[in-house]
């Protein structure tokens, strides 16, 4: 699903840009502030960093619902997770306070967004979240305090 690599901004392997966040280290995602030099060097000392990110309502990994596999690999699926992974991975930050985690309320919202686009990837989820998958589904709110 995405092709990551250890930087400061990460890209799918289509060379689109996800994100800011996260780095692939022995095959586990991280956020880069675990690394503190990657990110928080660009943010002042009691700035704050907001990160959204597609997620799971629960990790449901062992028991993939059928509906998310109309659209995503069992792989691809394993980049997202609930509420409760991030929380415990940014909790690991050593330069930033960690003052949310949560599910964002406008996660309807968001996806229907997202689905209205008519790129490849959108169109793609389609199939998943018509079946239903988006009971499964969110959108995960970060935010981050720089120490």
């Amino acid at each position: 699903m995405y092709g990551l690599r250890e930087q400061t901004a990460y890209e799918r392997s289509d060379g689109c840009l996800i994100g800011r966040i996260l780095s692939q280290e022995k095959g586990q995602y991280r956020l880069i502030c675990e690394k503190d030099e990657k990110l928080l060097p660009f943010v002042k000392s009691g700035g704050y960093i907001y990160i959204a990110i597609p997620g799971m309502k629960k990790d449901c990994h062992e028991h993939l619902p059928a509906e998310l596999l109309l659209s995503w690999t069992p792989e691809q699926l394993d980049y997202m997770h609930d509420a409760a992974y991030w929380r415990d991975m940014v909790s690991r930050c050593r330069g930033a306070e960690v003052l949310s985690v949560s599910e964002m309320e406008s996660n309807e919202e968001v996806w229907d967004d997202w689905l209205r686009q008519e790129n490849e990837y959108a169109v793609g989820d389609r199939k998943a979240m018509e079946a239903g998958g988006g009971k499964y589904l969110n959108f995960i709110a970060i935010v981050l305090r720089k120490k």
